[in-house]
């Protein structure tokens, strides 16, 4: 087994990834696709920064709100997660959770997502 340098990614959210001048990050509180695709994005330029990509993505864990505390619902997440999960990994080298929990940051969020990837050497 070669080893090599872990990239842990937390916390992930659907904002920008860029901040604004004020330092501020704007929310896309849309549905689950946006806030899914959001957080991906995310990931996808922690990694970036890091010299690293999707493919050196170890383990992904997912945590939906299935309704928030202002009454929007993730609804049928897995169809969504899915297409979004082949486009962003389409060679699913991966383990990855998916877990139902109650109450993420904001009102209207419905996704947060964490990533563990190695870049081998």
């Amino acid at each position: 087994v070669k080893t090599g340098n872990m990239i842990f990614v937390a916390g992930q959210l659907a904002h920008a990834s860029k901040p604004n001048a004020d330092g501020s990050f704007d929310f896309y509180m849309g549905d689950f696709e946006e806030q899914f695709r959001a957080t991906l994005e995310n990931i996808k330029a922690v990694l970036a920064n890091y010299g690293a990509t999707m493919d050196d993505v170890v383990f992904l864990q997912n945590f939906v709100v299935p309704k928030t505390r202002s009454g929007k619902k993730a609804g049928n997440y897995n169809p969504i997660a899915a297409k979004l999960i082949s486009e962003y990994f389409p060679n699913g080298l991966h383990a990855m959770t998916f877990a139902e929990v109650q109450g993420l940051y904001g009102d209207d969020q419905l996704v947060e997502s964490n990533a563990i990837a190695v870049v081998r050497k």
